[in-house]
C-alpha cells in the first residue's frame, strides 16, 4: 500500500492548480475519482472498470471483453499510478483495491462543482459576476 496522507513522501507532487487540473484532464480519471468517492470505501478495480467502460460506451451496449480489457490495462498502467504518484489514492496490488486519500478533496471540490446552482460551490462568485454583469 502507497504512503497515506499522514505520511506526506517526498515523492508524492505538491497538489497545485496545475496538478490538479492535469489529473483531472482525463474522463477515465473522473469517473474513477467519482465512483470511488460515491462509493465510500475502497473498490475492487475490476469494479472501476466496469463503470469507466460503461460510462464510455453510454451504458446502453454490454462492454465486450476487449473494451473492458483495453480500460482495464489504461486504468492499471497509466491512471491510477498518477493518482498514486500524487497522494490522491491508494492502491492495494494484492487485493487489487483503489481507496481514496485525503488529498482527493481538492479534486472532489472540482468534480462536484455544479454550473447551474451558483450560488454556493466552487466559482460560484464567478458565475454570480457573470450573470449580473448580463443582467445589466
Amino acid at each position: 500500500m502507497t504512503a497515506s496522507i499522514d505520511e506526506s513522501t517526498d515523492d508524492q507532487l505538491e497538489l497545485t492548480e496545475d496538478v490538479i487540473f492535469s489529473l483531472l484532464a482525463s474522463q477515465r480519471r473522473r469517473d474513477l475519482l467519482r465512483y470511488v468517492a460515491h462509493a465510500g470505501a475502497e473498490v475492487p478495480i475490476s469494479m472501476i472498470t466496469e463503470h469507466v467502460t460503461g460510462n464510455e460506451t453510454d451504458g446502453g451496449v454490454p462492454s465486450t471483453k476487449s473494451q473492458l480489457k483495453a480500460v482495464y490495462v489504461s486504468l492499471y498502467q497509466t491512471h491510477i499510478p498518477q493518482l498514486v504518484e500524487a497522494g490522491v489514492v491508494e492502491y492495494d496490488p494484492d487485493t487489487k483495491v483503489v481507496r481514496l486519500t485525503q488529498r482527493a478533496e481538492p479534486l472532489l471540490a472540482y468534480l462536484s462543482f455544479d454550473p447551474t446552482a451558483t450560488d454556493r460551490g466552487l466559482l460560484a462568485k464567478v458565475f454570480r459576476r457573470r450573470r449580473d454583469h448580463e443582467v445589466e
